[in-house]
């Protein structure tokens, strides 16, 4: 595998955009993304605060979009996990499964991962119904579906899935941590139940393939039935190849090293947001480059 002036580590909305711009500036780079191109966006039932798209847009559209601008640019991600960064004299080292590959600048677009749940074990023969992103389960029709959790993530993924579903959002909390907007859009679609004070006691496989989801909710014990388990419970920044030896003293990155997107985001975690700092990391690499000439 080949250097590069710079590599671009995941292929969300940060990702893509950073490698726009550094394709503007004539930078030389590589793309990298483990899984589906997009990141989270495929999502998104619908991004409302994208400048651009008045009334909104669906979160795979968009993504359609950015993936196309990629194409016309001859932006080709690379299909492969980076499983380790280093330093190295030139700067970095990135290992993949067909090498190493050298950067003299890196920008880290790894996104999320789900929050490790903190509820009852699920049965290994159960693993397959439970998931924690909406994706897998669009064009889901006639089923029950049980979501856990109380913030955006919980209530979007429900309006995805009410139009042919039968949706239940349980809150072991007496109150939402969503937008009112998205509560109050979830009151009025007929096929979503929400319960609060609903705390998950046990997750076990029905007789008919199903799960059955105990939980104690009023004081008292509800079982309920679903084809498809959601675990909408938070996510974390997803910095696995962020090791003491890429950090300075005041545990920043070192000089080089771009954290964008929402690796970096904290609660602030939105598509625009993730854009503008792709857009800042490639330009700074490319000025940094310029200066080094």
């Amino acid at each position: 595998m080949k250097n590069v002036r710079a590599a671009i580590v995941g292929c969300g909305p940060a990702g893509i955009a950073a490698a726009i711009q550094l394709a503007r500036h004539g930078v030389e780079f590589a793309l990298f993304e483990r899984a589906r191109p997009g990141g989270l966006l495929w999502n998104a039932h619908l991004v409302e605060n994208y400048p651009g798209f008045p009334g909104g847009i669906p979160g795979p559209d968009l993504v359609e979009k950015f993936l196309r601008q990629l194409g016309e640019g001859g932006i080709a991600p690379i299909s492969g996990e980076v499983s380790g960064l280093e330093r190295s004299a030139g700067g970095f080292a990135l290992r993949t499964a067909d090498g190493v590959c050298g950067a003299t600048h890196v920008v880290l677009a790894t996104g999320t991962r789900p929050r490790p749940w903190d509820g009852p074990t699920v049965p290994p023969e159960c693993a397959a119904r439970v998931h924690t992103e909406v994706h897998p389960l669009r064009g889901l029709t006639g089923r029950k579906v049980v979501i856990i959790g109380a913030g955006d993530a919980a209530f979007d993924y429900a309006l995805s899935l009410a139009g042919a579903n039968d949706v239940t959002i349980l809150n072991r909390g007496p109150r939402t941590r969503c937008l009112p907007l998205l509560e109050r859009r979830t009151s009025r679609e007929p096929r979503v139940n929400y319960r609060p004070n609903a705390a998950v006691s046990r997750i076990t496989a029905g007789a008919d393939g199903r799960l059955l989801v105990q939980c104690t909710a009023g004081g008292g014990a509800v079982d309920l039935e679903a084809d498809r388990l959601l675990l909408a419970v938070g996510r974390e920044p997803e910095l696995g190849l962020l090791t003491d030896g890429l950090l300075d003293g005041d545990r920043r990155p070192i000089p080089g090293l771009h954290i964008v997107g929402d690796a970096a985001g904290g609660r602030c975690r939105q598509a625009a947001i993730a854009v503008g700092d792709g857009v800042r990391a490639a330009m700074t690499i490319a000025f940094d480059l310029d200066e080094s000439r």
